[in-house]
């Protein structure tokens, strides 16, 4: 039995040892908890003090070791110049490290909304998981994640407004309606301004919808 197939054996079980830093491998998609400034200075201290207490949470696969969940004792243990750093190991795909980062994520404060978009439609596109499965594993309501897909392709400041946490999901869901993108800007900036809730957003969408319609048609009969 070569080493890779010691490893997959050894790691069929969750098994706590500590890695090389060096080795550890960060994913493309992840979702990051946002961490507040004043409890990311304590963080920083802490680890330069007693160093990294709370194991990272990584899964093997093929020989490589891809981070789930520690990110941001993965970055400070680099920057205090670790050479390695404790984990708890187990054998899982790519897939099963980023259902997991969406439930750890979920536990510890969500991160940016443009990021859970990238995970979870990459999960449904690429790998043809069902929003359903993706649910069940994630601890995310399927309602939620079908409105995270329906503004996949949203407008960038449609997308930044809520990763600022400025409008919330409904909202963008119901502006992305708008076919016209200097029409949704605008509307976009009167929601945050008057601090419109997901309900009037809708309403407000229906009302602008209803008259794009009757000046197109107008347009149209004019022509005639």
């Amino acid at each position: 039995m070569g080493e890779r197939e010691n490893l997959e054996k050894k790691y069929e079980k969750p098994v706590f040892e500590y890695l090389p830093i060096n080795i550890i491998k960060i994913p493309d998609l992840r979702v990051t908890a946002e961490m507040p400034e004043d409890l990311l200075e304590q963080f920083k201290e802490s680890i330069k003090k007693s160093g990294i207490k709370n194991p990272l949470k990584v899964l093997y696969q093929n020989g490589e070791y891809i981070l789930v969940d520690g990110l941001h004792r993965l970055i400070e243990a680099k920057m205090a110049n670790q050479k390695e750093v404790p984990c708890v190991v187990v054998k899982g795909t790519l897939e099963d490290a980023l259902l997991e980062n969406l439930a750890t994520g979920k536990l510890q404060g969500r991160g940016k909304v443009t990021d859970m978009i990238k995970v979870v439609k990459y999960l449904h596109d690429e790998k043809g998981m069902s929003i359903e499965e993706i649910s069940a594993r994630s601890g995310y309501k399927t309602d939620y994640l079908y409105d995270l897909l329906a503004i996949a392709n949203a407008h960038p400041d449609l997308l930044l407004a809520l990763d600022e946490e400025k409008i919330p999901l409904g909202a963008a869901k119901e502006l992305a309606r708008v076919p016209i993108v200097d029409v949704m800007l605008k509307m976009l900036y009167e929601v945050i301004y008057r601090r419109m809730t997901v309900r009037e957003v809708k309403e407000y969408v229906d009302l602008t919808l209803e008259a794009l319609m009757r000046e197109t048609f107008n347009s149209l009969y004019e022509i005639q």
